[in-house]
């Protein structure tokens, strides 16, 4: 539910719910007072036609066929084009007990009058009041008239006399004003157009609002994905931003890319001059030992011990200088990721041909499996430096005369590298912990086959490269015995 709050997406599914439930609750509101509406001008025009019914009754009473003309002036009077007015009479003991027209308002030809006696039939109120004539009946029947128009038939009223059955019944067009407030849906009103045209102007405002910065939102995290990864090149935020309020926000990471990238390289640098400061005197001072060893005399085993402290001082200084470049290099990558498409496969083989020259069969031998046409997004020195700590952590802590398995293959999108030595392994609480700074399993002097000086890095240096790349990486022991790191990457499309 916080996430609903918080998040634009969830504002933007909040406001399209708000957007779908609020017309369909006015709709209903309106379509319930549209109703009422309708149900006080039917009754109206119902109570009129019964009026009108009544007003003419006297003559239906007593009618003679000498009243016939009286009768249609009075049917004219009161009849209009607004409100139509039609006679008709079934007499006593008709063969077919039909009715037929006997007077009309306004007037019409008699081929109308023969199509709206079957249109009238039709409906089957001329069945229902010829039954009994008796009981007016006020109605709301729509029907079509021979013109073609849309009518409203609002009353019926049955008169009976000794010559026979009348039947007076009012209706109204669809043309006039009340008729076709009737007639009309609810949602054909103008007013009601009007007002959802301005509710759909509003909704689409304020979506095409929340969509545009939920898009600018998404193109950020697009381009700081690609910032992250080394790709899509220079192009900065302010090119991907639509919005002129965000023009600041993107101009902000713009500066802040420009301010990491600066850091990275200037890290870079120290750290290639430092080392180079450090390391200069390091090697006079290993070079000046010799000419010491050789003037001492071999009985001075208070000088010889001197010497070798000051050479293990030396190496461990030697170390230190590199290990602290290395997570100055490594630190840089982190920030500002060089990179491009790699061929993986190739670069493994290549790697892997080097270190399987080794002629010394009391050490590590590598065995390699390697899928082609695997490209990632890195750079070269990167991966480099993250397969040779792997194969310098592997050969030592492997016996002599075994395999280190080297296997590269694709699985589910991604690129799939392992590397298993036969080595002791690692306790399972400690899988995690050699990948952190400082962390190691050895003695600082170096064991077995591994280089002098071991300060912890290797893996944590691994760790850091392979993230920066967007990739993972973990260790696991082989049910055989050994270790296996495996290291995975996002193929590059």
């Amino acid at each position: 539910m916080t996430w609903l709050w918080r998040s634009v997406g969830g504002k933007l599914l909040l406001v399209l719910l708000i957007f779908v439930a609020v017309p369909v609750i006015v709709a209903q509101q309106f379509q319930a007072a549209e109703q009422q509406r309708k149900s006080i001008l039917l009754k109206a025009l119902q109570d009129q036609g019964h009026l009108v019914a009544l007003s003419v009754l006297p003559l239906l009473e007593t009618y003679r066929p000498q009243a016939l003309p009286e009768l249609n002036r009075q049917v004219a009077r009161m009849g209009s084009e607004r409100m139509r007015l039609k006679v008709l009479f079934q007499p006593t003991g008709a063969a077919d007990g039909g009715f037929f027209f006997v007077a009309v308002a306004p007037q019409v030809g008699a081929p109308y009058l023969d199509r709206d006696l079957q249109e009238l039939i039709d409906t089957g109120i001329l069945d229902q009041v010829g039954a009994t004539c008796s009981d007016s009946r006020q109605l709301a029947i729509r029907y079509r008239n021979p013109a073609g128009e849309a009518e409203l038939m609002t009353s019926a009223s049955p008169v009976r006399t000794p010559a026979g059955c009348w039947l007076v019944i009012t209706s109204q067009t669809a043309s006039d004003v009340v008729g076709s407030a009737i007639l009309r849906p609810f949602w054909q009103e103008p007013e009601i157009r009007v007002a959802a045209a301005i509710y759909i102007v509003m909704a689409v405002l304020v979506l095409l609002l929340l969509l545009g910065l939920w898009g600018s939102l998404r193109r950020f995290a697009q381009r700081a994905r690609e910032v992250r990864a080394g790709v899509g090149g220079d192009a900065p935020f302010a090119a991907t931003n639509r919005i002129p309020e965000l023009n600041s926000v993107a101009g902000e990471f713009d500066r802040l890319v420009a301010a990491m990238r600066d850091s990275a390289r200037a890290l870079r640098n120290a750290a290639e001059e430092n080392a180079h400061a450090f390391k200069t005197p390091l090697a006079t001072i290993a070079q000046a030992v010799e000419p010491l060893r050789r003037a001492i005399a071999p009985e001075d085993a208070r000088a010889q011990r001197a010497l070798e402290v000051i050479e293990r001082s030396v190496t461990r200084l030697d170390s230190l200088v590199t290990a602290a470049r290395r997570m100055d290099e490594t630190i840089a990558e982190l920030m500002n990721p060089p990179r491009h498409r790699v061929d993986l496969s190739r670069l493994i083989e290549h790697m892997m041909r080097t270190y399987g020259k080794q002629t010394d069969p009391t050490q590590p031998q590598v065995k390699m499996t390697v899928e082609p046409g695997l490209f990632v997004f890195a750079s070269e020195d990167l991966f480099e430096t993250v397969v040779e700590n792997l194969l310098e952590n592997a050969f030592s802590f492997s016996p002599a005369s075994t395999a280190v398995d080297v296997t590269l293959k694709r699985r589910r999108g991604q690129a799939v590298l392992s590397i298993e030595d036969r080595g002791p392994g690692v306790q399972p609480e400690n899988l995690e912990l050699i990948f952190d700074r400082y962390f190691t399993l050895r003695p600082h002097n170096g064991t077995g086959h591994g280089a002098p000086g071991n300060q912890g890095l290797g893996l944590w240096v691994v760790r850091r490269n392979i993230e920066a790349a967007g990739g993972t990486v973990k260790a696991l022991n082989r049910p055989g015995g050994g270790l296996s790191v495996e290291v995975t990457l996002p193929l590059a499309r």
